[in-house]
């Protein structure tokens, strides 16, 4: 039996933040946060998620099974464990404070459970 060579949390990642971008275009409410703090998350999450990918890109672009039999604590894991993760995690939130979606942001919340 062939095994799929997809990487489901990733693909997961990516879905919800693509569903989240839609919803917090479509339902737009005036919020009281400022734009300036949804640009400024949207630009941190960029500059993580570009380190993490120019830092990995060998096995971004190749092989994700893990190849190592030691924690990598160097680059941006020296941060926090998932740093792809975690820029996708804080650009959906800037897109959806900045868009001001409120349904955007509620929706944030239940992709993280």
């Amino acid at each position: 039996m062939i095994k799929p060579r997809v990487d489901l949390p990733s693909l997961f990642m990516v879905l919800s933040f693509m569903v989240n971008l839609i919803v917090s275009f479509y339902f737009r409410e005036k919020l009281i946060a400022l734009k300036e703090v949804g640009i400024i998350l949207l630009v941190v999450g960029a500059i993580l998620f570009l380190y993490a990918i120019f830092y990995l890109r060998s096995g971004f672009f190749g092989e994700t099974a893990p190849t190592l039999d030691h924690l990598v604590t160097e680059g941006p894991n020296r941060f926090c464990r998932h740093p792809l993760y975690l820029s996708f995690i804080i650009m959906t939130l800037g897109i959806d404070i900045m868009m001001d979606s409120i349904m955007g942001i509620l929706l944030f919340w239940v992709d993280l459970l």
